[in-house]
């Protein structure tokens, strides 16, 4: 007889024909198991509760809320965009189209009794086997909600935030949002209000509140300013009687320009006349003024004229001595009249010479052209001194140009600040009372591309999931079943075989380990 104590330790395995051997020895359960997943398979999809998906597409194209600042704030009109995509702005719309703001607003448009299904305009019909099935989900439910209670729309919006997401593909500017509830009708009118209430609050983001007013003021103002730095700039070009110093200057410039030609041009006059009257000069002083023409004999009429006159004294004589005695005064005055003019008449001869003289014209062209010379002299100077003495009001004017250009220059840097200003504000004014308009008139860079949709096929339960899990729970599960039941099985006959060795009931079972002559024994 061999001693069983010494035999080698034989080991269980369990490979693909033992296990085709135990399907094939366990198929009533494995049937069964198959049959009861797919009972569970095809009640999923009979009964349970239907889900409607609503789908809407928003188109965020660029606009002027992607690439503008606040008025108030930008230093500029216009502004560098450094990103290359719109990650940022995309992923910003999605967080503001998810948060929790818009959902109470559209809760609060739609009612909470809508949104949880219990006043609809088409809710789905409810269904007796599924809703008894679920009554007992249900009832738990409400149970741990009792715990904590809140309101209708608290838990409106908690529904609403968990049925609904929304997403967008990488480098696109395309955003869907979708909305999953019992109803179709239902799932289309909450995402529609949502839809809406995202557009207002996107317009209402990028508003800058009291903009306006704001600009409107500041307008105002400047205004006032430009008006009061222009007159100050026309007062004092009226005082100064300018118009423009820059002008002022060039004419200046020009005229004293034209000074100095002209007085160099008489400094030349001057020196040529000077040489010219002292040539003149020279030459009449050796030129005679006169010169002898002819000699003519004419009669004396001087000593005719003194015979005569002799005549009429020797008469009186005659007529005195013929009254009066020879020595009466009258007579003796009478008598010595008479001798003088014998004596006179005695020296004169009864011709004489004549001769005739003329002006020389050499003389007298060169004494004209003395003159013409001196004349042209004097004018020269005098044209010196009048172009000196506007000289003198040139440079005069040019240093009050100085002076005044400075202040002029402050006052035209003042009126082109003020416009400068008063354009910029009036610029952003225009743009703050556009933006207004445009956001009263709910014109955004939002763009619905798709409106959300009424699908009437539902999305949950899904029936190609629903058989893969039936499948995988069918495949998983008859495994399992298998292995257990052959688990279970081996043992039993393992402690009926003990029972029988020994010939003793079997009050506990040691986890197998090694066996010797079948009898188990623990290891170690």
């Amino acid at each position: 007889m061999t001693n069983e104590p010494n035999r080698q330790p034989r080991r269980l395995s369990f490979g693909p024909r033992q296990f085709v051997v135990a399907l094939f020895r366990h198929k009533k359960k494995a049937a069964a198991f198959v049959l009861l997943v797919a009972a569970l398979a095809v009640g999923v999809l009979v009964y349970a509760p239907r889900k409607y998906r609503s789908e809407a597409r928003l188109f965020l194209q660029i606009g002027r809320e992607s690439i503008r600042l606040d008025p108030t704030a930008t230093t500029g009109k216009t502004i560098g965009i450094q990103q290359s995509n719109r990650d940022n702005e995309i992923a910003t719309a999605i967080e503001v189209l998810k948060s929790r703001s818009i959902i109470e607003k559209a809760i609060d448009r739609l009612t909470p009794e809508v949104v949880l299904a219990e006043a609809t305009d088409g809710p789905s019909e409810p269904h007796p086997v599924a809703d008894t099935l679920m009554a007992p989900v249900n009832y738990l439910g409400d149970a741990v909600g009792s715990i904590d209670p809140i309101s209708k729309r608290e838990k409106a919006v908690i529904k609403v935030m968990e049925n609904m997401w929304a997403e967008a593909e990488f480098d696109s500017s395309l955003i869907v949002a979708n909305y999953e509830t019992k109803s179709p009708q239902l799932a289309q009118k909450v995402l529609s209000t949502i839809v809406e209430v995202y557009r207002e609050e996107h317009a209402r983001l990028h508003r800058t509140s009291g903009s306006k007013p704001f600009f409107e003021k500041q307008r105002q103002e400047l205004e006032k300013q430009l008006t009061d730095a222009e007159t100050k700039l026309r007062e004092s070009k009226n005082r100064m009687k300018i118009t423009s110093a820059e002008a002022r200057r060039q004419t200046l410039e020009t005229r004293w320009g034209a000074i100095e030609l002209g007085r160099n041009q008489t400094v030349q006059q001057i020196a040529a006349a000077e040489a010219s009257i002292s040539a003149l000069e020279d030459r009449l002083r050796e030129m005679p003024e006169r010169v002898h023409t002819s000699t003519t004999t004419v009669p004396n009429t001087g000593a005719d004229a003194l015979k005569s006159q002799l005549y009429t004294l020797q008469v009186q004589l005659m007529n005195l001595e013929s009254k009066y005695t020879a020595d009466h005064p009258k007579v003796a005055a009478a008598r010595a009249q008479v001798e003088e003019a014998q004596k006179a008449v005695k020296n004169e001869t009864a011709s004489r010479d004549e001769v005739v003289d003329s002006l020389n014209e050499n003389h007298r062209a060169l004494s004209l052209d003395l003159d013409k010379a001196q004349s042209q002299l004097a004018g020269y100077e005098a044209q010196l001194d009048e172009l000196d003495k506007q000289q003198a009001e040139v440079v005069k004017d040019l240093r009050e140009l100085n002076t005044f250009e400075v202040e002029l220059d402050q006052l035209q840097r003042n009126v082109t600040l003020a416009q400068k200003n008063f354009f910029d504000y009036s610029d952003a004014l225009e743009q703050a009372r556009m933006d207004q308009e445009l956001d009263a008139q709910r014109i955004t860079n939002i763009s619905v591309a798709q409106e959300p949709t009424l699908a009437e096929k539902p999305v949950s339960p899904n029936k190609l999931i629903v058989a893969a899990l039936s499948l995988m729970l069918a495949t998983a599960g008859t495994m399992g079943l298998v292995l257990v039941s052959e688990k279970l099985d081996s043992r039993i006959r393992t402690e009926e075989q003990v029972e029988h060795t020994l010939q003793s009931p079997v009050l506990a079972a040691v986890p197998e380990g090694r066996l010797y002559g079948g009898i188990p024994v623990a290891n170690g």
